[in-house]
């Protein structure tokens, strides 16, 4: 690793650009005077001076005490180490009390729009995000395949049934897929929309979300985040559930 990189890592640490570039000069001496560090450095010496003392109150560097000149020697970089380990409890508990204060937004609908099949995909992921261990599904087992490939759907299978989540799905029996991996009855509840009835967008419904899918050819997508909107799209889902079949 290079100088620069070592830079760079100690400024994403939270250091100055020249602080990073003083504490490198430091450690490669072990011990120096500000003489030697500014001459190396290319820094002027009044700026280390005051570069020294701010990398002495944040424990980087300290004064070597009785000698007759001046001199400074580099701490451990191990000191970085616990002062972000120590911030990352005190932030830990600052957020609890912080969280109290939080009020999410309530002033309407969030609305996501996604065109891609990488977009898409992101959307199925989102559905295994479900708080409540539900999602309602209305579409085309085929029409989903088509958007976001199997390979893809058969792992995201997988996936829904690590995390628990149970499926309740309304296919459309003209284009449902006759596969034993769709057929299976695995924390899934699957019934056949009525003959007269038939959707080509993918729809799901999941915590407060709703979110509505075209088909491959149009290849776009869009969420919509609201409860009220949620809970009259599970109204209708289930009003359609009522009347569809289960699929022998």
């Amino acid at each position: 690793m290079d100088t620069i990189e070592y830079k760079n890592k100690l400024i994403s640490l939270g250091l100055t650009e020249r602080q990073a570039v003083v504490y490198i000069k430091a450690l490669e001496f072990g011990t120096f005077s500000v003489a030697s560090l500014a001459h190396s450095s290319n820094i002027k010496r009044p700026t280390c001076y005051l570069v020294l003392d701010e990398l002495s109150e944040k424990g980087l560097v300290s004064v070597i005490p009785n000698a007759k000149k001046i001199k400074y020697k580099a701490e451990s970089p191990e000191v970085l180490v616990k002062q972000i380990e120590t911030q990352m409890v005190t932030a830990k508990k600052v957020s609890v009390d912080l969280l109290k204060l939080y009020k999410p937004k309530t002033d309407g609908p969030t609305l996501l729009y996604f065109s891609g099949q990488k977009a898409i995909r992101g959307i199925f992921d989102d559905v295994l995000k479900v708080k409540n261990k539900e999602y309602l599904f209305i579409g085309s087992g085929a029409d989903v395949i088509d958007m976001v490939g199997k390979d893809f759907i058969d792992e995201w299978l997988v996936q829904r049934v690590k995390k628990d989540i149970i499926a309740r799905s309304i296919r459309m029996k003209s284009t449902e897929v006759m596969e034993d991996i769709y057929q299976t009855n695995i924390m899934r509840d699957l019934r056949l929309a009525p003959d007269f009835i038939h959707t080509a967008e993918t729809i799901f419904i999941y915590d407060n979300k709703v979110s509505i899918i075209s088909t491959a050819d149009e290849n776009f997508g869009f969420v919509v985040e609201n409860q009220e909107f949620a809970n009259t799209m599970r109204g209708l889902f289930e009003a359609l559930w009522a009347v569809s079949k289960e699929r022998n």
